[in-house]
Parts: C-alpha cells; structure tokens; sequence
C-alpha cells in the first residue's frame, strides 16, 4: 500500500479498493484500514469526510474490543484540532491515552504524547507540551519505536521553540534535522516548512523564500490542501513585507482559491487579516473594512464556540462524578442490606441449635459481628472519602466555569473594542490622505472650488464614521460598568409603578406597543434601580429585536405570587428565538443585530442582576412564537413576607 504521508491522494484510493475487498467479518483488517483511510483524509484536509468515517467505525465495532478503538479516538482528536475545537479535541486524546494504557500499545501511546503536545503548545502551555514530548521519545527509546515516531516528535519540538519566539535556537534545531539519516522526505519538508516561519520571524527574507519553496513543491506534488495553503499564505506575509504588492495579492488569490475548496478556519482566519493590510496598503478602505470585519466575525465565532464548549464540557464532567457517586452509594446500601440479612439468617440458625452447641454458636456469632463492624466503618469511610473528593471536584468545576467565563468575556471585549479601533484607524488615515491632497492642491495653486466640496465630503462622512465609532466604544465601556453588580440600599417599591417609570422612559418607541399587566400591582423590598434597569433591559430586548416585524406588537407582564418565590413572567408576540441561539442567550456579546449597533450585554446584564443582585434565577422557556422569559424572585423579596423586614424603612445589603 502506498505511504499515506508521502502520496496521500494515491493511498486513499488503493486503501478504498482494498476496504471494498475485506470482509465485513475481518475486524482487525477493517480497523486498520479505515484508520488508514481517515489519516489520508486528515492530510487531504477532508475533515467532514473523515470525522463521520471514524464515528461510523466507532458505531459498528464491538464495544468490547476496545483496543480497535485507540486510533480512532486519536483521529477524532486531530480532526477537532484541525477545527481550533480544543476542549473536544483534549476529550478525545484523553480518552485514546487511557485506552492505549489499558492494552500497553506503546506505538500508539507515544503518537498520542506527541499529538497532545502539539495540542497544549498551540494554547500556549509549552512547558506541558515539552514534557509530552519527552515521554514520547522516552518511549519510542524503551520500546525501539519506528523512526518515523522519533522524527515527528523532533519536528514538533522545533515547532515549541517557534512558538515560544526562540527563532535561532528553533533554526538551529531544524539545520540539525536535516542532516539525521532516518529523516524522510514529508519530515524534511515539515523542516523546510518552519524554517521559512522562523526565517520569516527574525526577517531574514530570501532564506524563508527559499524553503518556501522548497517545501511547497514537495507539498503540491503530494496535494496536502492544508500545507499548500499555510505556505500561500506565507508567501503572500513575506511579499507583503517586502512592498510587493501585486506579488502578495497573487499568492493570496492562490490561498482563496484553496479555501473555496476546502473547509481550513485557521488559515481562513488569518487570510482575512492579511487581506485587510493588503487592501490598505493600496488605499482600498472599504473593502479593507470589510475584509477586518470578517476577521473579527470568525475570531468571534471561534472564541464563543470553544467558550461555550468548554462549559458544556465541565457540566458533563460534574454530572459523570454525581453518577458514580449515585452508583457507588447504591452499591453501599446493597452490600449492607445483604449483610443485615445474612445476619438475621445466621441468628435464625443458633435459636434453632442444640444447646451443646450454644457456646461455640455465640462465639461465632461475636466474630461475625466484630467483622460486620469493621466492614461497615470502612464502608463509612469510603462513603466519607467518596462525598469529600465530590465536593472538592464541585468545587473545582465551579472554579474552572468561573475562569471560563471570565475568558470568554475577555475575549468579548477585545474583540469589540479591535474592531471600532480598526475602523477609526482607517477613518483615520482617509482623512490625513484627504488634508494631504488639499495641502498639495493649495501649496500648487491648483485647489479648486470642486475639490475643495470634495474634501469636505469626504471629511464630513469620515468625521460621522469616526463619531460613531467613539460613541460606539463609549457604550460599550458603559455598559461594562453595568456588569460590575454593586450592593445597594434596598427600599419599599411598586412593581407597577416601577413598569410604568420605564414605559415612560421609552414613551416614544412603546406608542404603538401594546402593553398588558397582571398582577404587578405589590409592594416590593429591593433596590428599585437594579430591577427598573432589568424592566428596561427587557423592553429594550423586545424593540430592537423581537417587534420590529410585527404590525401590532405586544407586551405582557405577569406576576405570581408562590410558596417559595415571586414569579414575574416577560412575554411579547415578535419574532422569537431560533432554537440554536436559545443557548447562548445569556453569553456576553453574543448578538444577531452585531452590525446594528448591538454589543450582546443586555441579557447578560439580566441574567447577573437576577442571579447576584437578587439571588434569584432567569428561565428562558421554549415557546412557539414570541419570546418568554421567567424571572425567578426569591420570596423575601415581598413586603410581608416572613423574611422580609419592615417596608417603612431601607436596609443595607450584605457585604
């Protein structure tokens, strides 16, 4: 069978004939040549293709042969790191790592070290990632691992030292590469490949133009779609650099035409940046502006994703120990509850002996009984030792959602503040490039009453874009400062009065809205500007997303008093919630209306008030038409409650 590294495209073909001639019966064979088949798939960068191969192998083989299962699950993990799904990708290998443990595959454990290390590395861990590498090549020592083991893991360690910024200790790692006899043609061209980055770092130009090219002829004759992007797109960086435009806008075409043909996010991602310099290094500001504004659109849609991922993930984590908990406590009981009864069978016995045997009887009797109690205190110190590194894993996973969290909201907030600052920027230099051509056309004499209206035009609107985007970045701060919840004075308040504070508010977006209330007429202990800031956050929501559509829009409050809280109830008729957004209601900046001004912080804003401010809850409920949402009160909250004290009087929050 062909190389799968060397000639890709060639082994994939050979390896689908020889799939089609196995026998549906033959597991061993089918596992290695599907796993075959989804590497080539890997390296041909048909990564839909492949993940669904894998996952319909993972669906047909039999759960017990677990050992068919390691490649797969490593495969699984390369395709999520080919997506920049880190988190999946880290399940993935985890879960390949412990199976390769269990059956002592040494091949597979040190291509599993080596591909984690290249997964930690990328997220900036590369002291972890040097360690992995290590126990590979400890490995690969060990166990006379293949040579192809040992050049990888080589390559992947020059690759740490790129990321790290150790250009020359990384160049000279590389030149060392090159001259070590096991190393094979695909691992020489990896080497020609980073050494035009590190080349390309330390702007040393025609050396990274060399191997460059080098390792691109290599990587079209194997047709590695993934490669031959990555070394476009370096092209095109190191043209851009040297002022040569025309040279740069070829190369770029080139890595576009790769990306319509193939699904690369990483190399899209940053063929949109370098689009963007491009397009203002020739003074096209629009399409500029256009190329920046994808880039951000798929830096967002990166970060919220992997966010949200990583959340999900932590949750499932925390219920899979709550379940083994659940199991082994039921274990516990199962195991005393035979106890118990083997006692009761044992004492039945003695009652019904012969008396010459009551002295023995009673003294096996105490011995079962010593053993029973022994027994039952280390089964009450497991059940203690069990509850105890169940809260600790709570309380970690509560930890880790806290550092998530505030991760994505980072992330969040330099992605909407990059991109007014990179439309003020290029606002900015239209206008220097507009007083430069007046000052010239008035330095020469040639300033016309025409051109002198154009400048004007022209400074005008880039004056309203660079307005608009300060204003932009002023409510964005502003609103920020909203998310820093602050304790304050509580006092006795009308819920109606405080809806009817803020329909006044919006008197004049609200005056052909309907709006219905039930039940909103109670005296309420809390502070009423925290809760007048949720009303207005919610009919806000409703104007600028849900009614815009609708001809005779609605509103409807409801509150409910229950035993244990107060219920109000948030409904209108608009257009609603698309089932796949619901999720991601409450995430910071999360928006559909991003390129109308919105910022996504003002659910987020309600959700932190409701649960911190409050210490209550927010429910958004599926409905088939409009938008539902259930604020969750706690039941102090009301004026004559039991837990409420006094309405004539304020109270001061806890610190």
């Amino acid at each position: 069978m062909q190389h799968s590294r060397l000639e890709p495209q060639s082994a994939k073909l050979q390896t689908l004939e020889l799939l089609a001639q196995t026998a549906e019966s033959d597991w061993e064979r089918r596992y290695h040549l599907t796993n075959a088949l989804g590497y080539q798939l890997l390296i041909l960068s048909n990564i839909d293709q492949g993940e669904a191969l894998i996952q319909n192998w993972l669906e047909q083989v039999p759960s017990q042969h677990t050992q068919w299962h390691i490649r797969s699950y490593e495969l699984l993990g390369l395709f999520a790191y080919r997506r920049n799904e880190f988190g999946v990708a880290q399940y993935h290998l985890q879960h390949a790592h412990q199976l390769a443990q269990q059956h002592q595959d040494y091949n597979r454990l040190a291509s599993i070290h080596i591909n984690s290390a290249l997964l930690v590395g990328g997220i900036g861990l590369y002291n972890e990632a040097i360690q992995l590498l290590q126990q590979a090549e400890q490995l690969a020592e060990q166990h006379n691992l293949s040579a192809a083991t040992k050049a990888i893991s080589r390559n992947n360690h020059s690759t740490l030292l790129m990321l790290m910024q150790q250009h020359e200790a990384a160049i000279a790692h590389l030149n060392e590469s090159l001259q070590l006899d096991y190393f094979q043609q695909d691992d020489i061209a990896f080497v020609q490949r980073t050494l035009a980055s590190s080349h390309l770092a330390l702007q040393q130009y025609d050396a990274a133009a060399d191997f460059a090219r080098q390792a691109l002829t290599y990587y079209l004759q194997r047709d590695d779609p993934h490669s031959i992007s990555q070394l476009y797109l370096l092209q095109a960086e190191l043209a851009f650099v040297r002022g040569q435009v025309a040279e740069a806008e070829q190369q770029l075409g080139l890595v576009w035409q790769q990306l319509s043909e193939h699904n690369l996010p990483s190399v899209e991602l940053q063929a949109n940046l370098l689009q963007s310099q491009l397009y203002q290094k020739q003074q096209r500001y629009e399409e500029a502006l256009q190329a920046m504004q994808r880039y951000s659109e798929l830096y967002s849609q990166s970060q919220n994703d992997q966010s949200h991922r990583n959340v999900l993930r932590l949750r499932d984590q925390l219920q899979f120990q709550q379940q083994q908990q659940a199991i082994t406590a039921l274990e516990n009981q199962l195991l005393v509850s035979k106890l118990k009864s083997q006692h009761q069978q044992k004492q039945n016995i003695t009652i019904i002996s012969s008396l010459s045997a009551i002295s023995l009887l009673l003294v096996f009797f105490f011995w079962q009984q010593q053993k029973k109690r022994i027994q039952a205190e280390q089964l009450t110190r497991q059940v203690r030792q069990s509850l105890q590194q169940l809260q600790q894993t709570q309380q970690q996973l509560i930890e880790s959602e806290k550092m998530a969290s505030l991760g994505s909201l980072v992330a969040g907030l330099a992605h909407e503040m990059n991109t007014p600052l990179g439309i003020l920027t290029t606002a900015l230099s239209v206008l220097d490039e507009q007083l430069a051509t007046l000052t010239a056309a008035a330095q020469s004499k040639q300033l016309t009453q025409q051109k002198f209206i154009s400048f004007c035009d022209k400074t005008t609107e880039s004056l309203k874009i660079s307005q608009h985007t300060v204003h932009r970045c002023s409510n964005l701060v502003i609103n920020i400062k909203k998310l820093a919840i602050q304790p304050e004075k509580e006092s006795s308040v009308n819920l109606s009065n405080l809806i009817a504070n803020v329909r006044t508010l919006l008197k004049v977006q609200l005056h052909h809205v309907d709006v219905q209330e039930s039940g909103t007429d109670r005296m309420l202990l809390c502070s009423s500007q925290q809760l007048q800031m949720i009303l207005l956050e919610l009919f806000q929501n409703s104007l600028q997303h849900g009614l815009t559509q609708v001809e005779t829009p609605q509103i409807r409050l409801e509150a409910e008093q229950q035993p244990t809280q107060l219920l109000l109830r948030y409904a209108d008729n608009g257009c609603g919630i698309a089932a796949k957004e619901r999720e991601h209601v409450f995430v910071p900046f999360y928006t559909t209306a991003r390129g109308k001004g919105q910022t996504g912080l003002g659910l987020n804003l309600v959700y932190n008030l409701m649960t911190h401010a409050f210490g209550g809850s927010v429910e958004l409920t599926a409905t088939q038409t409009g938008f539902e949402l259930l604020l969750h009160f706690p039941i102090s909250i009301l004026c004559y409650a039991p837990e409420a004290a006094s309405c004539s009087s304020t109270r001061q929050p806890m610190e």
